[in-house]
């Protein structure tokens, strides 16, 4: 009868200690799953020229840049001539556009960029951007613009956070199941 205990107990730390490191598992994949739901939540990707339906999930700040895609140079006087406006689609209020005018290049790791504009939404719903050349210069093609909110920035902080949380809960559940092993070691004596 005393043979039980021990064996009882190990039983109940080896479940312990694999729940624990499931658990880790999940929690690292929630984190995952997290951090890219804020990406595809809050990124957006529209041509310019154009007129475009945007369904903003989270209110806050929003920026719109222009990567340029290394061919031929960075279209600064077709990006400068740009007019745009964005407009709720629940009561049709213009939403103010800060315009970078300047359109000053953004080169880091061989890559170009130009930020177009910023924005804050104070509430989230059903927007329509449009952006039109008003100048003389013709003849560009369609140009991609990706719109990113601040929510789009939580993909590390979700991942950090996610493998912080995967790292204890795997670290106990293999201390558990070494405790189990000891336990198992010990009640074997007889």
């Amino acid at each position: 009868m005393r043979q039980a205990h021990p064996d009882l107990l190990k039983g109940i730390l080896i479940a312990a200690g694999v729940l624990l490191i499931f658990f880790s598992v999940i929690i690292l994949g929630m984190g995952i799953w997290e951090g890219f739901s804020s990406v595809r939540e809050n990124v957006h990707l529209v041509t310019i020229p154009g007129i475009h339906e945007i369904n903003f999930k989270s209110a806050g700040q929003y920026v719109g840049l222009y990567q340029h895609q290394g061919r031929g140079p960075v279209p600064i006087k077709f990006l400068k001539g740009m007019e745009y406006r964005l407009l709720s689609k629940d009561g049709y209020k213009e939403i103010p556009l800060s315009i970078n005018k300047n359109a000053d290049i953004i080169g880091k790791f061989g890559q170009e960029a130009v930020l177009l504009f910023n924005f804050v939404i104070e509430e989230a719903g059903e927007y329509s951007f449009s952006a039109f050349n008003l100048t003389e210069e013709q003849g560009f093609p369609e140009l991609p613009v990706v719109i990113f909110g601040q929510g789009a920035q939580g993909l590390k902080q979700s991942i950090i956070i996610g493998a912080l949380f995967f790292v204890l809960f795997l670290v106990l559940g293999i201390v558990v199941l070494i405790q189990a092993k000891k336990v198992g070691g010990t009640g074997k004596t007889g």
